[in-house]
Order: C-alpha cells, then structure tokens, then sequence
C-alpha cells in the first residue's frame, strides 16, 4: 500500500473487551496470542503486500523397499 506504514496489534487476550477495543483504535488489523508465525505473516501480506519465500524442505529421499521372501521353518533350524 505504497508508503503507508501497517500498524498491527498485538494482544495477550482473546477477551472480547480488548477486541472491541482495539477495533475501536486507528489499528490496521489484531492478532490475540497465541498466535502462529503464519498469523503474523498472513497480515503482513494483506496490509503492506509482501510475499514470502518458503525454503523447500529436506525430504529424506524414497528409498525403494527391500523384498523379503518368507523364511521356511526347516530354513530357521
């Protein structure tokens, strides 16, 4: 949004009083702990538009399976 600055709230309390009265405030948008990093992210992205990045995880590879024929009783004697 250009060079407005995102004031975002953050709050110790779901109660609705603290709600209403941040709503009742000039902030952007709130957020009640506890909260996720993808919260906080997320209003980032809609309030001053920027995009994040995400490292790919590292996957163990497939590893094909191994085939294991039964064992005959005589064979474990």
């Amino acid at each position: 949004k250009g060079q407005a600055t995102a004031i975002i709230a953050v709050s110790a309390s779901a109660a609705t009083l603290d709600t209403v009265k941040i709503q009742d405030t000039n902030f952007d948008d709130f957020i009640c702990k506890p909260f996720r990093e993808a919260e906080i992210y997320a209003a980032m992205s809609q309030h001053i538009g920027v995009r994040f990045v995400y490292e790919e995880s590292n996957q163990v590879p497939h590893t094909p399976a191994i085939e294991v024929k039964a064992a005959k009783i005589d064979d474990l004697a």
